[in-house]
């Protein structure tokens, strides 16, 4: 199924290199990063299933990074839906818009992995929804503001690049 879904969604692998390494997205890393050389850490192609299955860790708020004040590393993921249908729009990936340092670490640490609904209602107000196109990304900060995505409703095709200065976590293993 998988297979005749990436064919008729035309996902070459060519067209997937082409999605990360452009002018744009190494433009907007070094922005982001502050760092003249960013560093792809990680990419993965994932493909969601409706099921009846009950929700798993994306569909709550959540953060990828350490729970560590100390903690510097900068991480900048770009989202990159294939499944979208020419005149439709996505509207499954939220975001808080709200830095954790703007609120208390605890607070922080308290919101990872709950239900949005659990969500406090002076910060629903917060919760950012980005209108995704066919052909569009969306790049955010995952250390740093809570995300989450909803249950998929139908064949959700996302490819995920996380991309990080040089003092990465990530880069450490695959020096070596």
């Amino acid at each position: 199924i998988l297979k005749y879904y990436l064919y008729h969604l035309y996902i070459l692998f060519p067209n997937l290199v082409r999605c990360i390494i452009n002018d744009k997205v190494i433009s907007f890393s070094k922005r982001f990063l502050k760092n003249k050389n960013p560093h792809i850490l990680h990419v993965a192609l994932t493909a969601w299933f409706p099921s009846k299955l009950p929700v798993s860790d994306i569909n709550y708020l959540h953060f990828d990074g350490k729970i560590d004040s100390t903690n510097k590393e900068k991480i900048l993921k770009l989202t990159i839906p294939f499944h979208i249908a020419k005149k439709k729009m996505q509207k499954e990936f939220q975001v808080l818009a709200i830095h954790k340092k703007k609120m208390e670490l605890k607070k922080f640490i308290d919101l990872n992995y709950i239900k949005k609904e659990s969500l406090p209602i002076k910060l629903k107000k917060y919760l950012k929804t980005p209108i995704i196109k066919k052909g569009d990304g969306v790049f955010f900060d995952p250390n740093n503001f809570l995300h989450l995505a909803s249950k998929p409703r139908e064949l959700r095709i996302i490819l995920y690049v996380v991309i990080g200065d040089g003092f990465s976590h990530h880069l450490k293993p695959i020096m070596k």
